[in-house]
């Protein structure tokens, strides 16, 4: 069924494209529950130029099978269940630069090695144990030295110009900024760039 599924999702998005002309697939929420079938694998490598997939919420607890695409740059594991030790299995992504691992059940620090040897940039892991372990950040930016981006901040934990956070950010400081703007009409505002003194993890 799984297989019929994912078939018929890349169908309706590829619909009249060669497979080298795809760059693009959202298989989010296509029922795998478990990993991804040797025959899966193999129709997913067809696309040798993709470059953004999804596979959010499609019931993953593994990442054998994963399609080999040297092309691609930003994947989408959010809302599965994969533990750290799968981690592994992303190094033959040797273009990826974004991963998002939301809502996932990464625990341990050492498991993020397996992400070490990518050259990524940002990386989202919002909503897994790890995220609330002390200098959880400090760890994350030592391991994975080309990340620029970590879970919507910067190292420096400023808000990025891509994170989700700066829409709630702008919500925020808009108010403030309407509050005080009879007191303080002269004062400016970077709505791009927001510090953070405290060691919150996000």
């Amino acid at each position: 069924m799984a297989e019929k599924e994912l078939a018929e999702r890349i169908c309706e998005q590829t619909d009249g494209m060669r497979d080298n002309e795809v760059e693009e697939l959202d298989l989010e929420e296509v029922r795998i529950d478990g990993q991804l079938s040797p025959e899966m694998q193999r129709t997913l490598e067809k696309f040798k130029n993709l470059r953004v997939l999804s596979l959010s919420g499609c019931g993953l607890t593994s990442l054998a099978n994963l399609p080999n695409l040297p092309q691609l740059e930003e994947l989408n594991l959010s809302e599965n269940q994969l533990s750290g030790a799968t981690l592994s299995s992303l190094s033959v992504l040797r273009s990826l630069k974004t991963l998002n691992l939301f809502a996932n059940h990464i625990s341990d620090p050492e498991d993020l090695r397996y992400l070490s040897s990518l050259a990524l940039v940002e990386l989202e892991l919002g909503n897994n144990d790890i995220a609330k372990l002390p200098e959880f950040r400090t760890k994350v930016f030592e391991t994975i030295k080309t990340l620029k981006n970590l879970s919507g901040f910067s190292k420096e934990k400023k808000v990025t110009k891509e994170s989700k956070a700066v829409k709630v950010g702008k919500a925020v400081k808009k108010a403030v900024v309407d509050v005080e703007s009879d007191e303080n009409p002269d004062d400016d505002y970077d709505e791009n760039e927001v510090d953070y003194d405290d060691d919150e993890d996000f």
